[in-house]
């Protein structure tokens, strides 16, 4: 649960691939409203599917008990119900930028970056699940 503290985000990431456990520390999180966030990030669009399940088998209501956004913009999402919020990546900026980098390194072993910002761009595709 990610929670507002002295201006930073705080939060605990729980994992569905780990254990039945974590599965069980969800469901009791959503059980109490003082535990209850407004809103789930989720890694990838895949997680997001599973938690959506989860949700809607303790009853609740996407995006009108909880938000949900996935990551990775997989075309089947703007097609749910609701359709997934996802984060798109820009793919095509990160292969250039790795090809760039593969090129420079090859060009000059000794090639030294103090500061490297790779941009992906990323973009939110808002839709009715968030």
């Amino acid at each position: 649960m990610i929670s507002e503290s002295a201006g930073a985000l705080e939060g605990d990431v729980i994992s569905f691939e780990r254990a039945e456990i974590d599965r069980e520390a969800f469901r009791e999180m959503l059980a109490s409203p003082a535990t209850r966030p407004t809103a789930l990030v989720c890694g990838s669009d895949g997680l997001a599917i599973e938690v959506v399940a989860l949700l809607r088998e303790l009853g609740m209501r996407i995006p009108a008990d909880i938000s949900v956004v996935g990551y990775d913009n997989v075309p089947d999402t703007a097609f749910w119900a609701p359709p997934l919020t996802t984060v798109a990546q820009r793919d095509l900026n990160i292969v250039q930028t790795i090809v760039i980098l593969i090129t420079a390194t090859m060009v000059s072993a000794n090639l030294l970056i103090d500061f490297l910002y790779i941009l992906a761009d990323p973009r939110l595709r808002h839709r009715a699940a968030a």
